[in-house]
């Protein structure tokens, strides 16, 4: 089940517009991800497989200038467990909150 912080964060992403201007859309993009391991930090937790390779996709695609594509990545880790294949939300260790936080902070 889905937090209520990771649910309200998920929907004010959800709503906000792209802008067009790739340092803007870069910077929103990673100003989101500090605040999804934020609320991870929140829940007490460390992320599951799926949020992992999707934040690592989403750093990926911020790298290679593809803004959109990291926001879709992005969005896709904050989607609810409920929503997906219960195999893909198992936390295996791939990464910690703290791996994940280095990361992002290397893209902004």
């Amino acid at each position: 089940m889905q937090s209520t912080e990771m649910g309200n964060l998920a929907r004010e992403f959800a709503v906000v517009e792209m802008s067009g201007d790739k340092a803007e859309e870069k910077a929103f993009v990673v100003g989101f991800a500090r605040r999804f391991t934020d609320v991870l930090q929140i829940e007490g937790r460390e992320p599951d497989d799926w949020e992992v390779h999707q934040i690592l996709a989403m750093a990926g695609a911020l790298n290679a200038g593809m803004t959109r594509l990291a926001a879709t990545c992005l969005g896709q880790a904050m989607a609810d467990p409920e929503t997906c294949v219960p195999e893909l939300r198992q936390a295996t260790g791939l990464a910690t909150r703290r791996q994940l936080e280095d990361v992002i902070y290397g893209c902004g």
